[in-house]
């Protein structure tokens, strides 16, 4: 999937509920809830947060397997991006440590420049003592709040 185009999609239960809406969270309050269930999150969140964060989660899932997903031979040994190794040991390191990090590993470089692309996309600044997990996802819900890139399940 690395080698693949990333597929960026219109989510059509979510089309235009938060564009133009005013927020009463920022995208750092709204990470919190990041990996709730969408059904946990009505009257917690209003309909604009809920549908930032359902596209914020499938830009993640569509990003994570263009950068580390295994396509697999007939379906078999395929692996999505966010169960691979190289996701998991990354998300947990902060940024610092990923800036710091001089193994000249392909895996960082491909983090990196993730980080760097959602920065300059969202203009958000990642913080050094930041976990690369949660900033990516902070700022993809300013992305997805932004209107520059939505995406959607394919049925």
């Amino acid at each position: 999937m690395a080698d693949e185009k990333e597929k960026i999609v219109l989510n059509k239960s979510a089309e235009n509920i938060y564009l133009g809406a005013k927020s009463t969270m920022s995208g750092e309050m709204l990470e919190a809830y990041f990996d709730t269930p969408s059904e946990n999150l009505e009257g917690v969140l209003r309909g604009p947060d809920i549908a930032a964060i359902e596209d914020a989660r499938n830009m993640l899932t569509v990003k994570l397997d263009v950068i580390f997903g295994k396509k697999g031979l007939w379906g078999f040994g395929a692996l999505p991006g966010d169960k691979s190794v190289e996701w998991l040991a990354l998300k947990g390191k902060t940024i610092g440590e990923l800036l710091a990090d001089k193994s000249g590993n392909e895996s960082i470089f491909k983090i990196r420049n993730l980080v760097g692309g959602l920065s300059g996309s969202s203009g958000q600044i990642p913080r050094r003592s930041e976990l690369v997990e949660k900033f990516i996802k902070r700022t993809l819900i300013e992305i997805a709040r932004s209107g520059k890139e939505k995406t959607i399940q394919e049925n």
